[in-house]
């Protein structure tokens, strides 16, 4: 089994595996564990389950190399585990928490990550004990994989732990545990999120922004509108996003403002808000969006004036089908089919019905669409 051939390695399985003694199922876990090929991998199990290997002996054998030098053996572990694993699993997982080493399907991914996903599938009431426990632990890792983890089960006993942790000296931990008091939504922890608005971490300013939009309490409004002019675009961009989900008007002229921001994905995501708000302050300054140098930011304009159902937006969408800059821009064109079909305005009609015969099949599709609300 020690043969650096796979094909002599598997041939050892077989044999063992015909000769039927029990006594080969040890040596041949040990090997399943530190296989690195999957044809082997997939044949040295044949082999140990036709000596009647049970699963009791598998998550043993995996729960051990946990704790193997090798990360990526350690990989495999959680990953048979996070499959197969139940409440014998759990304290061995949790203490893969701190495993901070690069591994995976990601390579940027630490082991911890998984071993807390693998805590979440089991969901064993007893994990939230020792997920919870785990949150003062020694090592900034585990602290933060168990905030994600508690994040991601949605107990609510986690609140107020995962609160102080916003104040942890780690910011990838304050900004794990924002993030799962965002999977929690609970408004318990609507005020120290607002506080985390100003954390010296731009990430953890995103995670909060984020998690004060899933929530969506109105004490979150006013703070969110100042932290529309955060340095960094993220924070806006997550702000943006979180505000179209309150949907309180009073963030509607912030909004408008941020419509001239310099990163597009940030104009991009302040349009869709207003969109999304829905008042009627905004249909101008949507309009003109729809000559904005990305086309993204058009489409969204589009979409969104479609949504507020004005009929001032029906002329300058109509000379918005004339934008052919390129082909990309189809989705532009067919986002203001939509938005005119939805309009209902007459006016419309001429200019839609031109694109029947266009030559792309999907504006031929919306254009019809359109025509059978419009007529």
């Amino acid at each position: 089994m020690k043969s650096k051939d796979k094909d002599n390695r598997v041939k050892a399985s077989r044999d063992l595996a015909k000769m039927g003694d029990k006594k080969a199922i040890d040596p041949l876990l040990d090997a399943l564990i530190i296989e690195a090929n999957e044809y082997a991998m997939k044949e040295i199990k044949i082999s140990l389950n036709q000596l009647g290997a049970t699963k009791q002996q598998f998550l043993e054998k995996y729960i051990v190399s946990l704790k193997h030098s090798s990360s990526a053996v350690r990989f495999n572990a959680i990953d048979y585990l996070n499959r197969h694993g139940g409440k014998e699993s759990i304290i061995p997982l949790v203490d893969m928490l701190s495993d901070g080493t690069l591994q995976g399907f990601h390579e940027d991914t630490p082991l911890g990550w998984y071993a807390a996903d693998a805590l979440c599938r089991i969901g064993d009431k007893n994990v939230i004990e020792h997920l919870i426990t785990k949150l003062s632990d020694k090592y900034w890792s585990a602290r933060a994989h168990a905030a994600l983890a508690l994040g991601k089960i949605g107990d609510n006993r986690a609140i107020e732990p995962l609160i102080s942790l916003l104040s942890d000296e780690y910011g990838t931990v304050r900004m794990y545990a924002a993030v799962a008091l965002g999977n929690l939504s609970n408004e318990k922890a609507v005020v120290s999120l607002i506080e985390s608005l100003s954390d010296r971490d731009q990430e953890v300013r995103t995670a909060a922004a984020s998690a004060l939009g899933r929530i969506k309490n109105k004490k979150g409004v006013e703070p969110l509108i100042y932290a529309l002019g955060d340095e960094h675009y993220a924070v806006r961009l997550s702000v943006a996003r979180a505000l179209g989900t309150i949907l309180d008007h009073r963030a509607v002229e912030p909004l408008i403002k941020t419509l001239s921001d310099r990163v597009m994905e940030v104009r991009d995501r302040a349009v869709t808000a207003l969109g999304a708000i829905g008042d009627l302050k905004a249909v101008e300054p949507l309009i003109e969006k729809l000559a904005d140098d990305d086309y993204m930011v058009r489409k969204s304009a589009a979409s969104a004036l479609g949504k507020l159902g004005d009929k001032k937006a029906v002329l300058p969408l109509i000379e918005g089908l004339s934008d052919e800059k390129s082909e990309i821009h189809k989705y532009y064109k067919i986002e203001i089919i939509k938005a005119l079909g939805v309009l209902g305005d007459k006016r419309a009609v001429e200019s839609i019905d031109n694109l029947l015969s266009h030559k792309d099949s999907q504006i031929r599709f919306f254009a019809a669409a359109a025509l059978d609300k419009l007529r």
